[in-house]
């Protein structure tokens, strides 16, 4: 045991070095682009960005705030990769600085090249801009959300066919509940924009490869499945603006879950109930801690770099932009609004989330599934039952523990419901169609 646990620390430690390398050589290479090489695209995206915002103003009640999206994000990207200096390559890969007007910073967006900048974004990796600024080269913004678009479409196919190979109907059903929950959250309106793209690819890509391992590496010990969970918090931290990551790891856990239960479900008819409900809240916690540990180890090797790069406390920001985040009042130097609450931060999230008819259905919907269960007595797999709860609730835990950002944000925070969404239905679908109890005893018998 404490071989295999040296095993995978070494395992972890060569993983983050890789990563950290070309992280950082990829930022550097297109901050190496001149910007003159993607100014008349920029300056052709403006339409684009002002029909989103345009199309924001449709969506001010409660009920479609999932469906807007971040046009000053999209703005503040924009500015970055038309201000980093080719000329000083490692500086201006760390700095992130741009020009802000006072409003969104794309109003200026023609101007923003010869301004001069007034604003740095240090703490974050902007690990967006190696695959957006060479796509600028030869693409405007419209062109570059089809594309992203056509991304999606196609990781959600390839996810259906990965899952149904190994699972039959359960795989996909898992796939196509995840599809089911980015519609139901508008995601197919916003998250092929720049600030919400990435996540929701990482999670798919991540989830694929779950799946396409599991036949051959599921008898193994777990190291495989902790580097890539690792893997997916350290790009998440690379090319995320902090919008929703949590789907980073609670869209490949669902289908890891399902994965498991169908894998140690083989004799329905054992009764181990208490044993696979501790095996897979142990997946889960350790899974749970490889992101988090690529996450945070990764994003914090920016703040060290930068730190010394830059020659300025880049750590002391990000830990102050970190309690703001998580919940600053309104006595403390990083807070910019008050009244915040755990409470608000979760009635907000839900209410943008799920409109009345959205919450009726699905209370009818887990009304159904538990008049079934208690009728027909299914043979429930309780691992997959209580696995699919726990991450059902995770984006609760987040809106409760990031109450800061969930309740100023909450328009595309409450997009990590999308894990919820899925986990239901999967749940409700294992109820339903779970043989009976007697069917399983006559079988044994």
């Amino acid at each position: 045991m404490p071989q295999k646990r040296t095993m995978l620390l070494l395992a972890l430690i060569k993983r983050f070095i890789v990563l950290f390398v070309a992280f950082t050589l990829l930022v550097c290479a297109a901050t190496a682009l001149p910007q003159s090489l993607i100014k008349k695209n920029s300056i052709d995206s403006i339409p684009e960005i002002q029909a989103e915002l345009a199309a924001n103003d449709y969506h001010e009640n409660l009920d479609s705030k999932a469906a807007q999206t971040s046009t000053y994000t999209t703005g503040v990207m924009f500015s970055i990769m038309l201000h980093q200096d080719s000329g000083d390559i490692l500086r201006s890969s760390m700095d992130g600085a741009y020009y802000e007007t006072k409003g969104d910073s794309f109003y200026n967006l023609a101007e923003n090249a010869q301004m001069p900048t007034n604003t740095v974004y240090t703490y974050y990796w902007h690990g967006w801009a190696p695959v957006i600024k060479p796509l600028l080269i030869f693409f405007n913004y419209a062109d570059i959300k089809r594309i992203f678009a056509a991304c999606l479409a196609l990781g959600i196919v390839a996810l259906t066919a990965l899952m149904g190979k190994q699972l039959g109907t359960m795989g996909w059903v898992s796939a196509g509940a995840i599809a089911i929950g980015i519609a139901l959250l508008r995601g197919f309106e916003t998250l092929f924009t720049l600030p919400y793209f990435f996540v929701i690819a990482i999670a798919l890509a991540s989830s694929c490869i779950i799946a396409h391992s599991w036949p051959r590496r599921h008898n193994e010990d777990n190291t495989w499945l902790y580097l890539t969970f690792f893997t997916a918090g350290a790009f998440t931290s690379y090319m995320d603006f902090l919008t929703t990551p949590l789907l980073t790891y609670a869209l490949p856990a669902l289908c890891l879950i399902v994965l498991w239960a169908k894998s140690n479900y083989k004799d329905l008819s054992s009764n181990t109930p208490f044993a696979s409900v501790k095996s897979v809240i142990v997946l889960i916690v350790f899974t749970g801690l490889a992101w988090v540990l690529g996450y945070v180890c990764l994003w914090a090797s920016k703040w060290i770099l930068a730190s010394l790069v830059l020659q300025q406390n880049v750590i002391e920001e990000a830990f102050g932009e970190i309690i703001f985040r998580v919940g600053a009042s309104n006595q403390s130097q990083w807070a910019t609004v008050t009244d915040i609450s755990p409470l608000t931060a979760l009635l907000r999230n839900g209410r943008a989330a799920f409109s009345i008819p959205m919450l009726v259905l699905g209370a009818l919907f887990c009304i159904t599934c538990f008049i079934w269960v208690l009728i027909k007595r299914p043979a429930l797999e309780w691992g997959l039952i209580v696995g699919l709860l726990i991450i059902a609730l995770l984006p609760y835990l987040w809106y409760v523990v990031a109450s800061n950002h969930s309740q100023i944000h909450y328009y595309f925070t409450c997009k990590n419901q999308i894990a919820t969404i899925a986990a239901v239905l999967i749940m409700g679908f294992h109820c339903l169609s779970a043989p009976a109890e007697a069917s399983i005893t006559d079988t044994s018998n």
